[in-house]
């Protein structure tokens, strides 16, 4: 009996993740094992500020799957502005233009990528 041929387009959700994740992050970070904090690469610097955004709140949810010690997923405005570096008047209207494009969600203060969004960002954040 032949195999389905179907069957090589069924993956486990967690994995396609992972590597969706991986690939989107290697360029641009690194993630500490004992703190789970992001470490920013030199050509992070290169991103756009949307770009920026995406990558660090990516590299959250990466930290978050990986099971390193992380309050949580997200992030607030001040703290992403903090912690990539970026104007916090600049991140602030970026934030709102990324949710209301979908590509990201909030939840209180904090906003957090979707697991949707993971191709669209790998197309905007890739280098050529």
């Amino acid at each position: 009996m032949s195999e389905d041929p179907l069957a090589k387009l069924f993956v486990r959700k967690e994995e396609l993740n992972r590597d969706l994740l991986a690939e989107v992050l290697a360029p641009f970070v690194r993630l500490s094992q004992d703190t789970g904090d992001v470490v920013l690469l030199p050509s992070f610097a290169k991103l756009t500020n949307a770009g920026k955004i995406l990558v660090f709140l990516l590299a959250k949810k990466a930290a978050m799957s990986a099971g390193l010690p992380l309050e949580r997923e997200g992030a607030s405005p001040k703290e992403i502005s903090e912690k990539t570096g970026m104007n916090y008047d600049s991140a602030r209207p970026t934030l709102s233009a990324l949710s209301r494009k979908r590509i990201l969600q909030k939840t209180g203060d904090a906003y957090f990528v979707p697991d949707h969004a993971i191709l669209t960002i790998r197309e905007m954040v890739s280098q050529p």
